[in-house]
């Protein structure tokens, strides 16, 4: 990689999917080639692939919180869908305040609506009603 970025490969130059290097290597879990990326090569951070997710999901979506951890520092963002208002939900529901917080980090929406237009103050608020 370096040897291509040194012969004036774009770095943030995504594939067919529009996944770049810095997708793979979030998604793979490869902390060294990530800092590398943004670090030393100038990758751009919040490259969306054409699905829409960033790298800071891929690290996300396969459980590297270090990675994860790392890309938001460095400013990375996330484009909101309405599946994580759903799993902002399970996660109130589970009382999984960690998860919450991850999920409030990429950009969902606290008070988003799920499909039955309950918030995750409203889940939350209502499993605290029933163990009473």
């Amino acid at each position: 990689m370096k040897a291509l970025v040194q012969q004036g490969v774009d770095p943030s130059q995504g594939d067919y999917d529009k996944r770049t290097a810095l997708h793979l290597a979030a998604a793979e879990g490869r902390k060294k080639v990530v800092v590398w990326l943004v670090e030393e090569a100038k990758a751009d951070v919040n490259a969306l692939d054409r699905f829409g997710h960033s790298p800071l999901v891929d690290a996300k979506e396969n459980l590297h919180d270090d990675i994860f951890d790392y890309l938001l520092q460095q400013g990375g963002r996330a484009k909101e869908s309405s599946g994580n208002v759903h799993r902002l939900c399970e996660a109130s529901a589970t009382g999984d305040v960690t998860e919450i917080k991850k999920l409030v980090a990429l950009g969902v929406d606290i008070n988003g609506k799920d499909y039955d237009g309950r918030t995750p103050l409203h889940v939350a608020a209502g499993l605290d009603k029933l163990r009473s």
